[in-house]
């Protein structure tokens, strides 16, 4: 006998929580029963060659975890949120603009609040947890510029003004490159442009650069995706959508609409 089982007399419920799955049996070295245990959901199972049916006892059905959303928590937030992840600490930060939710995925899966110093969190800014330096960022691309948050005084260490116009790099992604310990902004849009640009703030001099790559390089699009290679010590860059003429074209339809209202 193996794991837990009620067979005639003898019942155990020693067994550990474990993953299983390609069940099989043979009989003379030919497989009789194969249940793969690929469903998503259900307390019964018929296996593939004979159509032999089996009892499941407390499933926890693993298919479901990758395929379905569940929901952990549900709160409310001050401010334009954002949203940054520490992979060393597990943990995921959501910031407001006068608190800060830390909510670490390992173990019980705790939620933790802090009151933090009111920050002008502006419409379109974005954060980024830097793990060479072990820093909770928040930047705007449209300032150029990136502030920690302080997490001895609960305070990020520049208050932006209150005042700003929307960002135009909507969309943009970023990362933080170990190679010159600089954050990268990459495309974005706003203001019916997409942008081939790539910006890089320089936490030593605090300040940032904009540059305009050729679209042989870099095409203008939305959502721009990247990776790094710790061993190659490279970037990998892939784009979902792009296209040359990067301009959203809405002079006809204006010219139709003042037309109509001569």
């Amino acid at each position: 006998m193996w794991g837990a089982n009620d067979f005639q007399k003898f019942k155990t419920r020693d067994i550990p929580p474990m993953q299983i799955k390609d069940i099989r049996i043979s009989e003379k070295n030919k497989p009789s029963y194969y249940w793969p245990l690929d469903e998503t959901s259900g307390n019964e199972y018929r296996d593939k060659i004979k159509h032999k049916e089996a009892g499941i006892k407390n499933p926890v059905w693993v298919k479901n975890q990758h395929q379905k959303w569940e929901t952990l928590g549900s709160f409310t937030i001050n401010g334009y949120a954002g949203v940054a992840f520490d992979p060393g600490k597990d943990q995921l930060y959501i910031t407001g603009s006068d608190s800060l939710a830390i909510y670490t995925l390992k173990n019980d899966k705790n939620l933790e609040f802090m009151p933090s110093f009111h920050q002008n969190l502006r419409l379109g800014h974005q954060n980024i947890y830097d793990t060479l330096n072990e820093k909770l960022l928040d930047e705007y691309p449209d300032d150029k510029k990136a502030v920690a948050m302080d997490f001895l005084n609960l305070r990020w260490d520049y208050i932006f003004p209150s005042h700003a116009r929307i960002t135009e790099y909507w969309h943009s992604n970023k990362f933080i490159s170990p190679r010159d310990t600089s954050l990268y902004i990459i495309g974005g849009y706003g203001y019916l442009r997409y942008k081939n640009l790539v910006q890089r703030y320089n936490f030593r001099r605090r300040d940032g650069i904009c540059s305009r790559l050729p679209e042989t390089i870099l095409l203008p699009g939305t959502s721009p995706q990247w990776a790094w290679t710790p061993k190659a010590k490279t970037h990998i860059y892939w784009e979902g959508m792009a296209a040359r003429q990067a301009i959203k074209c809405l002079t006809l339809n204006i010219f139709m609409i003042c037309s109509g209202m001569i």
